[in-house]
């Protein structure tokens, strides 16, 4: 890709210095009327379809819990192969270990909940402090 080259700047006196900020307001104020016009018009066509794609996505969140369930109550179908291939869509499911996630919250903000109300799920880990050995030198 090719680099654009900047136009040299030109040593301005205090006139051009104000005509040049105006220039650059002026550009600026229209920009930010386009950027808003666009940004209604998107919010328009949005809104035409939000409601359908709110009902579709109700439907496919509960076929997704009905095969869910389904793989759930079938594991041994899985044992071999984690996925299903069917004629529209391919089904996998995982067996292995679950992940724990913290969706809303940080890591650090269940670790100290742990502290305080689950110390048995809090884990220590010991190690030494390599900085104090080397500075102790």
């Amino acid at each position: 890709m090719a680099r654009k080259k900047r136009k040299t700047l030109k040593v301005l006196s205090d006139e051009q210095v104000r005509e040049t900020v105006e220039q650059y307001a002026r550009l600026e104020i229209e920009r930010q009327k386009l950027v808003n016009r666009l940004e209604q018009e998107v919010a328009r066509v949005r809104s035409k379809y939000d409601e359908r794609i709110a009902q579709l996505q109700q439907q496919l969140d509960e076929i997704f819990a009905q095969l869910q369930l389904w793989a759930e109550r079938n594991r041994k179908r899985f044992e071999k192969k984690r996925s299903l291939d069917f004629r529209f869509a391919r089904l996998g499911f995982r067996i292995g270990k679950p992940r724990l996630k913290a969706v809303r919250v940080k890591m650090q903000q269940v670790l100290e909940l742990a502290k305080q109300f689950a110390p048995q799920y809090v884990q220590v880990k010991e190690s030494l402090k390599k900085d104090a050995i080397l500075s102790a030198r």
